[in-house]
């Protein structure tokens, strides 16, 4: 794959464009490339798609003569000069509510990014691991869900126990080094592809400089177009770490076999479940991998990380054990039946999953103002209304049919839709409908 071909570059560079045109930082490069003022490039980036289309076959045909000319560097200081490399902005996550720094880059920095991440879409499929659940197309929470449920149903055995930890500070906290090396061992044929790489994580280094950070050599940019895949590439090696050497021999009678300590593995970003069927083996698992994490990926593990049984009903009908609290999601296990599948009897489990409470919570509160602006008769925009459907999937895809019928969910969240589909049609908003609607409902 030759990633300087000018065709190549424009594919990808133009997708991310056209997603990202309302995008406050893209007037900038616009207007260094159309050589007029950032309103008038506002207002072309408005009305004019030949002045876009036009200004992207100019970025696709520079960028595509700096990687040949080994110059990338150079390109990106030079366009747009007075930008930072990385703007740091503090945001709070609405589901944790924790504060989180993201990296503004400048436009043509992120281009070239997004060349990178494509360009090496055969090295992320080849490295991540099957059961890394976070950012990967089909490869998401409901993949995750599936897999858990099955293994906590099918297997209750090897899913006696679980440990939960997660990684301290994992995206700061990520050596360039280290980085390099992996890419280095692993891109050895793609010369220009690793050219970029090494440029591009030579400029987070610079732009931390710039930012006057203490620490220069560790860290990539939460935000930026190839950092989920880079932190999903480097923890590949923890995950196959934990699935080919989590194991130990054992001699007995004089025969040598290989015992393994886990049985199951997830990895969702920086959260890492393991399950297995003793306690001892999955513990000494833990401080191996601990081990790993730090003398290979020079990264930790919190301390906070827990070994417990996962929930069950004993002989007496009581509930015991804990519950696995995971992705958003609270899986629960239950009794153990067993079933006969052609004339082999095989013992599951019963597990239901249900949604963690706080963003149960959010949830309910959403749906009830959105019930409550239906019901006074005020106009709900199409953001409100796509942020009330946002928490559509945790509801279908867990156990919560009884709380779906208790607040008329389906009902509201199809309204929901509704508005949305309206406002894309440029259509009037229909207030007397929504409230026809909301009256026959349940509770009202």
């Amino acid at each position: 794959m030759d990633i300087s071909d000018e065709n190549f570059i424009r594919k990808y560079i133009a997708a991310f464009i056209y997603d990202k045109l309302e995008n406050g930082n893209m007037p900038s490069i616009f207007a260094y490339y159309g050589s007029i003022s950032k309103n008038e490039a506002r207002r072309r980036l408005e009305n004019s798609p030949e002045f876009v289309a036009s200004v992207i076959d100019q970025i696709a045909y520079e960028m595509s003569w700096h990687l040949k000319t080994r110059t990338v560097r150079e390109h990106i200081y030079m366009v747009v000069p007075e930008e930072k490399l990385v703007k740091n902005v503090d945001i709070v996550d609405g589901m944790s509510g924790k504060i989180r720094t993201l990296g503004l880059e400048k436009m043509i920095m992120q281009l070239y990014e997004v060349l990178a991440k494509e360009a090496a879409g055969e090295l992320w499929t080849a490295k991540v691991g099957l059961f890394q659940v976070a950012s990967i197309p089909g490869r998401g929470q409901a993949y995750g869900k599936k897999y858990i449920e099955r293994w906590m149903s099918r297997d209750p055995e090897g899913t006696k126990y679980c440990v939960q930890s997660d990684i301290k500070k994992c995206y700061p906290s990520m050596s360039h080094d280290k980085i390099l090396e992996f890419l280095r061992r692993d891109l050895g044929k793609s010369d220009m592809l690793l050219y970029l790489f090494e440029t591009l994580i030579g400029l987070y280094s610079e732009a931390k400089v710039q930012n006057k950070e203490k620490d220069c050599k560790h860290g990539i940019f939460i935000g930026s177009p190839v950092s989920k895949d880079l932190c999903n590439y480097y923890l590949s090696y923890l995950y196959h770490y934990c699935t080919n050497e989590l194991y130990e021999m054992k001699t007995r009678r004089g025969k040598t076999t290989r015992k393994r300590l886990i049985y199951h593995i997830m990895i969702q970003m920086d959260d890492i479940i393991l399950f297995g069927s003793n306690k001892k083996d999955l513990h000494k698992a833990m401080l191996l991998v601990i081990e790993f994490v730090k003398s290979t990926l020079c990264l930790k593990i919190k301390d906070s990380w827990s070994l417990f049984r996962t929930g069950y009903v004993d002989r007496n009908g009581k509930q015991k054990g804990r519950d696995l609290d995971y992705m958003g999601l609270v899986f629960h296990g239950q009794n153990l039946i067993k079933r006969c599948y052609s004339g082999k009897t095989v013992t599951i489990r019963n597990v239901s999953t249900r949604i963690r409470a706080s963003i149960f919570l959010k949830a309910r509160r959403k749906i009830h103002r959105f019930a409550k602006k239906i019901k006074n008769k005020k106009i709900i925009g199409s953001k409100f209304a796509m942020s009330t459907i946002a928490y559509n999937g945790w509801f279908v895809t867990t156990d919560s049919f009884l709380v779906r019928v208790a607040e008329c969910w389906d009902q509201l969240i199809s309204m929901a839709k509704n508005i949305i589909s309206r406002y894309a049609k440029q259509k009037s908003y229909a207030m007397e409908k929504y409230y026809k609607k909301w009256r026959k409902l349940n509770y009202a």
